[in-house]
């Protein structure tokens, strides 16, 4: 049996009074309702029967035999005159029932999402709007039905079987009035099949058809409120005052039934369901055979209309689109039904159904009967699924009902977890699983663990196997003690219409409902705080589309695939615990975290803002070394580990890096060329430690001693004139704001834990762990002019030893991260951050970067007169490709300066058309120094700055902005040296802020050159 809402396609020859029907939409046609059961006409229902039913059932397997419905009707009441009067021509609204409190549909003519049944009046015996003498009829018409209710129950009783369930069936047909009746056209406009079982207080909906000549009349919902009206009446009369449980249907599913074998596309018919307040049951649903001539039928989806009686929870929800536009996450609603109840339901059903079989047969070991059985002893809660309705698995939370989840834990282990996986060393005991669930979880920790597993049941299995099939599955754990969870394996099947995808989001969507779930149980009523996953860093490109339908893969290791679903690796060095006593540490994954509504944000990005600002994402630092102190721990308790985390390295290096930074960035693998550096960005105005601050001091290419010897110097190509750093008090003091200066000055670290040499795990270098830095930037924002600077680029040079090759910023390990251009990328974002902070929406005015006069022409002997050609032609050559020989009289292990170069230019910037000169900021220098050496000074190309209208534009900073920024930037400068504008002015004939003015008293703009 299946649900129409669309009726017989082979009234081809009633075109035109269609189209009158239809074009008289405006004119609802008034009809009645009629319940065959209190007023039975044989004609009346064979008529119904072969207009309407039999056009739309061509398969005999879901029509019922009209024979059946006879015998149901005549040995109800074979008393009964057959009279009827139904028809009230004063009486438009066409129902038997009082519709004026019944709410259905909240969202209008967009659909319903529940019947309301609060005010149904159900204690009132004038519920038919008829006139008196209808009303008198109906109500001895109730009074032989439970007369004839009685005779049923003893003429059910056959041959000494098990009790037989009470059914009350009801046929519901709507026939219009007279007064609209079309010539030539039958006056039945649709109908209704239903059964109320008054043992289980359940209703189930076999047809609802409509006449296709009166389509568009709304006829399909008025059947539907006519039915439940009836049941919940009906269910009242039983004793039920809250009305029927829960009331069933079944529809075609639109994976089995091809639109050409439907009246109608079977997906349609389920958003017009939907709209109706209809949802899918998560189940495999097998319809038994309703006569001796039918089969079982196992293309149809078991429905629930939803009521107040249907139960719900609160669970999470969150957009799990390819955009990753995690901003719509939130609380929603889900209904669902008790196992126990939809079992009840489908006992009644199929012995119901198996009782008009003869000979008589043992259904109960029917194996289809079985499964669902089956299904339903797996889960306590069967979920009402929104659309689309397509169920290609049944997901099992293999935590409830242990004791016959057992095997299937034991074979997801064996067959589906350790052929797929790849990083055995990575790999928890089945032991360990088993520790964590219900009946030993009390010894070992309080962590609950779950194993979500995609089932599936092959309809076809020859061999009657009750075993499902287990298509993919998700294992993950929350911890009470820091409110996080952990996603520990997820293993996805393939299939054809991105089926992995489908599964995959099918899997997560449920894995955070269970959370959720969890974290309000354990009294964090907001929900729990992070949901974090483990990915390795050295698969990182690997396919997304995976068509074979029985490959199963492990996704944790497709980094890509994982950003799809919404997850963003956590900036800092992870270390996984070992899982076993025979297992090490492992330091090859990263910690990623899922992207939700809770997560924070340092800067809301305004939809004005032009300049795109990205990673704003973070976790504060407490929350992580919470869940890592907890995760250890447990892991180390539960696989019996004897572990000292206070003096292991790899545990004390992890935690360092964590304490490095009070907000832990989230980093999305497309702008960062996957998940496989090992490198942190630490910005020393937000995250002060002084230790990494006195050895990025000690790593310039001068200190304070070097730099007084040579004061003295006459060589004006010395590297070090292209340094105008502060000493070391005055930079820390202008770096922790200690000085009211109008400045934002800022340190960005970029560094790596790869030379602390773990094998050593004695306690003297366990005390002092310090990173190293690979490079840095200072830069800084004007609040007065809106403009950032960035000052001094530099990366440090190694050694044949370390983990890099020769200058040129790529680690061997690391060979796509380009340690400038992710140091130049990573200010602007700041710059950008702090502007916007400052309302500005459209970001700052301009961002500038002041480079040495040393050219790209320092490059490999091999290539020196063709290299400046190479390089305009190839823009993704790392920025500091070309300082080969650049600084070579500085020592190796000292940081070395990023000139200008081609490189830079293809990053956006742009050198300015004038002769730049530095402030000074020594005033003993300034007075030795007869000369300054000019520098360069670029911009960073925008949308936002103007252009000359003349061909060819071009670009140009407005001499105003221009000097406003000079201004406070000049101002800054002397204010935190304490430099004399006195003093600074003794000497006019040389003053670059003299030279400067010259020149923007000859110029109107700053023009730009490419």
């Amino acid at each position: 049996m299946t649900d129409k809402v669309n009726s017989n396609n082979n009234n081809n020859n009633n075109n035109n009074n269609n189209n009158n029907i239809n074009n008289n939409d405006n004119n609802k046609i008034s009809f009645e309702m009629i319940d065959l059961r209190e007023s039975y006409d044989f004609e009346l229902l064979k008529r119904f029967y072969n207009e309407l039913m039999i056009p739309n059932f061509p398969d005999e397997n879901e029509l019922e035999p009209l024979e059946s419905w006879v015998e149901m009707f005549e040995n109800l009441n074979e008393n009964n005159d057959n009279k009827y009067s139904f028809f009230n021509n004063n009486n438009e609204s066409g129902s038997v029932f009082d519709h004026s409190n019944i709410f259905f549909g909240s969202n209008g003519a967009d659909g319903a999402d529940s019947i309301d049944q609060n005010n149904f009046n159900i204690n009132n015996n004038k519920i038919y709007k008829n006139n008196n003498n209808n009303n008198k009829n109906n109500n001895n018409n109730n009074n032989n039905n439970n007369n004839n209710n009685n005779n049923n129950n003893n003429n059910n009783n056959i041959d000494n079987e098990e009790e037989e369930e009470n059914i009350e069936f009801h046929i519901v047909l709507s026939i219009c009035s007279e007064k609209d009746k079309i010539e030539g056209q039958s006056n039945i406009l649709g109908g209704i099949v239903f059964e109320y079982y008054p043992k289980i207080n359940c209703g189930c909906i076999t047809y609802i058809l409509v006449n296709n000549n009166y389509r568009g009349q709304g006829l399909a919902g008025k059947l539907l409120k006519e039915s439940n009206n009836r049941l919940n009446y009906i269910a009242n009369e039983f004793g039920h005052l809250g009305g029927c449980n829960s009331i069933f249907l079944e529809t075609n599913s639109a994976e089995k039934v091809k639109p050409e074998n439907d009246v109608m596309d079977p997906s349609k018919r389920h958003s017009i369901f939907h709209k109706m307040g209809i949802r899918l049951l998560d189940f495999d649903y097998i319809q038994p055979p309703l006569s001796n001539d039918s089969n079982k039928c196992k293309d149809l989806l078991l429905l629930c209309l939803l009521t107040p009686n249907i139960p719900k929870q609160k669970i999470i929800i969150g957009n799990m689109d390819n955009n990753n536009n995690n901003n719509n996450n939130g609380l929603i609603d889900r209904y669902y039904l008790p196992s126990l109840l939809l079992e009840s339901f489908i006992k009644v059903f199929w012995r119901s159904c198996y009782s008009r079989i003869k000979p008589k047969i043992q259904w109960e070991q029917d194996v289809d009967y079985q499964r669902m059985l089956d299904q339903l002893k797996r889960r306590d809660q069967i979920p009402l699924l929104d659309l689309p309705w397509n169920r290609p698995w049944t997901l099992v939370d293999l935590r409830e009902s242990f004791n016959s989840n057992r095997s299937l834990i034991t074979k997801f282990y064996n067959q589906i977890l350790v052929p797929n996986f790849k990083g055995h060393h990575e790999l928890e005991s089945l032991d360990s699983w088993f520790k964590m669930l219900p009946q030993y979880e009390r010894n070992h920790s309080n962590d609950f663990f779950h194993l979500l597993v995609a089932l599936r049941y092959l309809n076809d299995d020859e061999h009657g196997n009750q075993e499902p099939i287990i298509c993919g599955g998700i294992s993950f754990e929350y911890h009470p003690q820091s409110n996080c969870a952990l996603i520990t394996y997820f293993l996805i099947g393939g299939g054809e219409n991105n089926r992995s995808q489908m599964m995959a989001k099918a899997l997560l969507q449920r894995a955070l409902e269970i959370i959720e779930q969890n974290a309000i149980d354990c009294g964090n009523l907001a929900g729990c705080n992070s949901i974090f996953i483990e990915s390795n860093k050295n698969y990182f490109h690997q396919k997304n589309q995976y068509l074979n339908q029985n490959e199963i893969i492990e996704i944790s290791y497709n980094c890509e695939f994982l950003e799809k679903l919404g997850f963003m690796k956590l900036d800092f060095n992870y270390v996984q615990p070992p899982l076993s006593f025979d297992k090490n540490l492992s330091n090859s994954l990263n910690l990623l975290v899922l992207l939700t509504s809770r997560i924070p944000q340092q800067q809301q990005q305004q939809q004005q803002q032009t300049i795109d600002i990205e990673n704003s994402y973070y976790l504060p630092n407490s929350l992580i070394i919470k869940f890592i102190q907890t995760f250890w721990e447990n892991t180390c308790k539960r696989n019996d580990i004897t572990l000292n985390l206070e003096n292991d390295l790899h545990y004390k290096i992890m935690m360092d890096s964590l304490k490095r930074k009070s907000k832990i960035q989230l980093l999305k693998s497309s702008l960062h060329g996957g998940w496989d550096n090992n490198f942190t960005l630490i910005d020393l105005a937000v995250d002060f430690h002084q230790d990494l601050f006195n050895q990025f001091y000690d790593l310039l290419p001068f200190n304070d001693e070097n730099n007084n010897n040579n004061n003295n110097s006459n060589d004006n190509d010395n590297d070090n004139n292209h340094l105008n750093i502060e000493n070391k008090s005055i930079l820390q003091k202008s770096l922790l704001k200690k000085s009211n200066y109008q400045e934002d000055i800022h340190i960005l670290l970029l560094v790596s834990y790869d030379n602390i040499n773990c094998s050593n795990n004695d306690d003297n270098n366990a005390d002092r762990i310090c990173p190293t830095i690979y490079g840095s930037i200072i830069f800084s924002y004007f609040p007065t002019s809106n403009c950032g600077l960035i000052s001094n680029i530099f990366i440090k040079r190694l050694g044949d030893f370390d983990h890099f090759t020769s200058l040129y910023g790529h680690s061997i390990k690391h060979k796509t991260y380009d340690i400038g251009v992710e140091l130049l990328n990573e200010s602007i974002e700041i710059i950008n951050r702090i502007s916007t902070s400052k309302t500005h929406i459209s970001g700052p005015n301009a961002i500038f970067l002041e480079t040495s006069t040393i050219t790209n022409n320092y490059t490999n002997n091999n290539n020196n007169n063709n290299n400046n050609n190479n390089n305009n032609n190839n823009n993704n050559e790392s920025i500091i490709n070309n300082v080969k020989k650049f600084n070579e009289k500085e020592c190796i292990g000292k940081f070395i300066q990023i000139p200008f170069s081609n490189e830079i230019q293809n990053q956006g910037w742009l050198m300015l058309d004038l002769k730049y000169y530095q402030p000074p900021r020594d005033s003993l220098k300034f007075q030795q120094q007869q000369q300054q050496q000019p520098s360069l000074l670029c911009v960073l190309n925008s949308p936002q700055l103007p252009q000359i209208s003349l061909p060819p534009t071009s670009p140009y900073i407005p001499k105003d902005l221009f000097k406003k920024f000079l201004a406070s930037y000049w101002t800054s400068i002397f204010s935190r040296n304490e430099i004399s504008i006195q003093q600074y002015s003794t000497n006019q004939k040389n003053s670059p802020n003299i030279k400067l003015n010259q020149q923007f008293n000859e110029k109107d703009k700053i023009l730009l050159l490419n």
